[in-house]
């Protein structure tokens, strides 16, 4: 019952970290701009659209459609890291995540 009255960043979902191992096991790393974002209900997942202005791994496109894990907050213009797994792009802020997918890929794609 406490669970109603509690704020609702309380109650988001916190997405698991990512840590070198995984970065590692991406098939595709890429550093790029976030240029469109879109809001998907029911689950209210959010698809940021990126612009790829870096491959670390793997072969980019031209536009990449990434989900934000738990719907974590990106800017329009944001820099950002995409990672994918099982052919699945996941998009993360670079402030927090360029670093690790960096040394992750620094000695091969």
């Amino acid at each position: 019952m406490l669970l109603l009255f509690a704020p609702s960043s309380v109650l988001a979902c916190s997405p698991a970290p990512v840590g070198v191992t995984e970065a590692r096991r991406a098939e595709v790393v890429l550093i790029g701009e976030a240029t469109r974002l879109q809001w998907v209900k029911p689950a209210l997942d959010l698809f940021v659209y990126v612009t790829p202005t870096e491959t670390l791994k793997g072969v980019s496109r031209a536009d990449i459609k990434a989900l934000s894990p738990c719907g974590g907050p990106i800017e329009l213009g944001q820099r950002v890291v995409v990672a994918s797994w099982q052919g699945r792009f996941y998009v993360y802020p670079a402030a927090e995540y360029e670093a690790r997918f960096r040394d992750a890929t620094r000695y091969g794609r």
